[in-house]
């Protein structure tokens, strides 16, 4: 019976989340319509998404993550399923996404059936405005190195998602827009991508992690970054700490000046990106790379 493989890659901050979540609660009914949903490898940490599946393919290799989809086609076989989906956000990343492919040409090869990428794009300002709300989860991370630039990170994000869409095109992939297709429907859109079918009874849920976190109150919001934003944009100080002791002392969303201080903080934020990708746009690709390269030997001299 053949057996469509349709794996969607993300990426990150597209709704992937809430689409893997409409994708497990329709799991039964998905698979009624031909349409199997695979638990992720045994013992996964993300169970109902297939990260884990991702990292086999740098740890293992192709062929043992082959292996696995071979099973799962099993399972899709045995359902009468027409299409094994697959979805994880982690597909996409720059040590993974060649092992997929390879991985995707020999099931082409030992099953004779199709297969398929998905990807949905965002618009790139939005996109890295989303990661950085996203990676304000406590201190963690290179964005709170005292100096680091947001400017020079928006640059090298721009070429890097270029990078990304090209890859992704010149190996076939199917695209949807986010900002096109209503929220409540990404899931669909995408399983129809997968499936050329209408599956429009799998209606995804209204969650958003950052948002509801930055609505939360400024105590909340201490946690969640407000002592560092002033490290994010170099000489463009957002937060000081007697601000941030002001806030974090309130307990109501109310708190004086707080709407304000986000609102700027946000502000802040688009102009930095803004700035990175107007500066990306003028530099080649090569002269990026180049001084990638300058900024790693840099790194490396300064820690050794």
């Amino acid at each position: 019976m053949p057996i469509r493989l349709a794996v969607h890659v993300g990426p990150h901050k597209t709704g992937s989340t809430s689409l893997q979540r409409a994708v497990v609660a329709h799991r039964d009914q998905l698979a009624k319509a031909g349409v199997w949903y695979p638990r992720s490898v045994p013992a996964a940490e993300f169970p109902d998404q297939h990260a884990d599946v991702a990292t086999l393919l740098v740890r293992a290799g192709p062929e043992a993550v082959l292996d696995w989809v071979l099973a799962a086609r099993a399972e899709a076989e045995r359902r009468s399923c027409d299409t094994l989906f697959l979805s994880s956000e982690n597909f996409r990343g720059p040590m993974i996404r060649r092992a997929l492919v390879a991985m995707l040409r020999r099931y082409r090869r030992v099953t004779g059936n199709d297969t398929r990428m998905l990807y949905v794009l965002r618009r790139p300002a939005e996109l890295a405005r989303s990661l950085v709300l996203a990676r304000l989860d406590g201190e963690l991370g290179f964005f709170f190195r005292e100096q680091y630039d947001l400017r020079t990170w928006a640059a090298d994000f721009l070429h890097q998602q270029r990078s990304e869409v090209r890859f992704f095109s010149r190996h076939g992939a199917r695209f949807l827009s986010l900002e096109e297709t209503r929220p409540e429907g990404l899931a669909a859109a995408v399983l129809r991508l997968a499936t050329d079918r209408d599956l429009a009874f799998v209606e995804t849920g209204r969650e958003n992690v950052t948002s509801t976190r930055l609505a939360g109150p400024p105590a909340a919001m201490q946690a969640y970054g407000l002592r560092v934003m002033q490290k994010i944009v170099r000489g463009s100080p957002i937060v000081g700490t007697s601000a941030a002791q002001v806030v974090s002392s309130h307990a109501t969303s109310q708190a004086d000046g707080y709407p304000e201080l986000l609102a700027a903080f946000e502000s802040a934020v688009r102009a930095a990106i803004a700035a990175g990708f107007s500066a990306a746009s003028r530099e080649s690709i090569w002269h990026y790379r180049w001084r990638l390269v300058q900024r790693h030997l840099a790194e490396i001299r300064r820690v050794w």
